[in-house]
């Protein structure tokens, strides 16, 4: 059905009134921060200790907040859900004293091998650390100095390793103790300039191993399959990854063996001995359930049988885990309690400069309420004026940041190569920011648009 002209006419004159509105609002912003920029240019110092105090207390909670989202993160954020991991006590009653944990990191091969054949889980795998020396056909470097993962064959597929070249080993690798190896991006950069290596030879201390596989940069942050097994949380990738029945068989010792009973370390597949860590990969919070149960199930038995004299049990998701062991330093928890507090502070005096700002500008307020400027005005100009203070200090703010973080990489500390300022890190200073200085400023502005244009007149 066709308009009639009087109803083009009415829509025509609504758009037209709609126009006007809108560019009126935006005459009026551009009003308010030309205005702004004099204003703040007028008192220089003023303005630039306001930006300096802002920009202090932003450049500190950015820094600390970055460095907590780092090194608080979720390692592996698709499937952290799903991954537990199982922890049970297989040293005798009177052999742990009261101050040590209620439940030990580690576990037996014995214990450890006997989750892992009943696969009850969607995936599992067998992990600990140790040393490699990688022999390197070069005259400049004869050999490198790697840390090597002890696991089995579902390792890569349930942490989301991805490959660059060939494949991991199978579950028949595990029991046929075959000697091959999976192979980081940096070393096999190291050792095959980044070429397909897999089919090649490397030597790990002193052993031929066949590469059956190449990994692309990969490094969880923090190094959660790795806590308890070693003394490092964070820093630079693992070297190679090995079959644990072949390195076992080849004498690689783990980083960390927790003996409760007399036994040959040097046999530790039959030592009353500590040393590996156990990961499972489960379907959902019913298919936890069911592991807990099993687990349970299991450590029963095993007191049944007289192999185990504790019958508790406990299953930690990955976040626990996480938590449990203390990842984010004490320090940085720390630091960013005070951080935030001094941008508290900040923002109080912040607050106070644009009140004693805002005061001194009260004859110039007081006329242009007296030629009919309405509250809102004056309002809305502070708060514009504020402002612009917080995009000034975010930008001091994200510069100081940027210098903390680049002071902070330089420390002897396992993270430091990971702090760096994203681009998130400067999105929340800008934020941040802005908001602290509205915040700061709207007191200054309330109080300013409540003062009568009379009073302001008369002290002209």
């Amino acid at each position: 059905m066709l308009s009639s002209p009087a109803n083009l006419r009415l829509d025509s004159s609504t758009d037209k009134i709609r126009f006007l509105h809108i560019a009126k609002g935006l005459l009026m912003l551009l009003y308010y921060v030309a205005s702004a920029f004099f204003a703040l240019k007028k008192q220089p110092v003023l303005t630039t200790l306001m930006v300096s105090t802002l920009a202090l207390g932003i450049g500190g909670c950015v820094t600390t907040l970055a460095m907590l989202r780092i090194l608080g993160g979720d390692p592996i954020p698709a499937k952290s859900a799903r991954l537990h991991y199982p922890r049970m006590d297989p040293a005798p009653l009177n052999g742990r004293t009261g101050s040590e944990a209620r439940f030990p990191a580690l576990m037996t091969y014995q214990s450890a091998l006997a989750l892992l054949s009943a696969a009850k889980g969607v995936r599992q795998a067998v992990v600990a650390l140790t040393p490699l020396r990688v022999e390197v056909q070069s005259p400049a470097l004869r050999r490198v100095f790697v840390d090597g993962v002890i696991t089995t064959s579902d390792f890569t597929t349930m942490f989301n390793a991805p490959f660059r070249y060939g494949s991991t080993w199978t579950k028949d690798d595990d029991t046929r103790e075959s000697r091959i190896v999976v192979l980081s991006s940096a070393l096999n950069d190291r050792l095959f300039n980044g070429k397909d290596s897999v089919g090649r030879t490397v030597a790990l201390n002193g052993i031929d191993y066949r590469v059956t596989g190449v990994l692309h940069p990969w490094s969880p942050q923090p190094r959660f399959y790795g806590l308890q097994l070693s003394r490092q949380s964070f820093g630079e990738s693992d070297g190679a990854y090995l079959p644990l029945q072949t390195a076992l068989s080849d004498a690689m010792k783990p980083e960390v063996i927790s003996c409760f009973g007399a036994g040959n370390v040097d046999s530790l597949k039959s030592a009353p001995c500590q040393f590996l860590g156990f990961w499972v990969e489960t379907d959902g919070k019913a298919g936890q359930s069911a592991y807990r149960e099993y687990l349970a199930n299991f450590v029963g038995n095993e007191v049944y049988a007289g192999r185990m004299e504790r019958a508790a049990s406990e299953l930690t998701t990955l976040k626990g885990w996480l938590t449990e062991n203390s990842v984010v330093p004490d320090d940085v928890q720390l630091q960013a309690g005070l951080a935030i507090g001094f941008l508290l502070i900040c923002i109080v005096n912040t607050s106070g400069l644009l009140l004693a700002k805002q005061l001194s500008r009260s004859s110039e307020f007081g006329i242009r309420r007296a030629l009919g400027a309405p509250k809102q005005a004056i309002f809305v100009q502070a708060l514009v004026e504020a402002g612009g203070i917080g995009v000034a200090g975010a930008l001091g703010g994200a510069f100081l940041s940027w210098s903390a973080m680049h002071g902070i990489r330089y420390q002897q500390t396992p993270y430091a190569s990971l702090i760096q300022l994203d681009y998130s890190a400067l999105t929340l200073a800008l934020v941040l920011s802005v908001l602290a200085s509205l915040i700061a400023g709207v007191i200054p502005a309330w109080y300013t648009s409540k003062i009568s244009p009379a009073d302001q007149v008369k002290a002209v």
